[in-house]
């Protein structure tokens, strides 16, 4: 093991870098903003642990949910659960498997 960490180490630029001049400046895309401030929470005590989302072309949001449920959330904020996959196990994390 001490072998492949020592060969993986020879890989890895150690080049000391610095910087010149001053710091971006915090405008356009950088600009300190509130946007999520005034954000809502959706589906409180609905979703439990939404792990990723992603998008289709007719507005509608898609997560997975730690209880292996996938959801399909609209443009209309309606919730449709679309499957079930796995089977009754805890939570990633959970200290216990069910038995039998």
């Amino acid at each position: 093991m001490l072998w492949s960490c020592t060969l993986a180490l020879r890989f890895v630029d150690t080049t000391l870098l610095i910087l010149k001049g001053p710091p971006p400046a915090l405008e356009g895309p950088l600009a300190v903003n509130s946007r999520l401030q005034r954000g809502r929470r959706l589906f409180a005590g609905k979703l439990h642990g939404p792990e990723s989302f992603t998008a289709d072309g007719n507005s509608n949001v898609y997560t997975g949910t730690v209880d292996g449920k996938l959801w399909r959330i609209g443009p209309d904020d309606s919730l449709v659960l679309i499957a079930h996959m796995g089977q009754d196990l805890p939570e990633c994390g959970a200290d216990t498997l069910p038995q039998g």
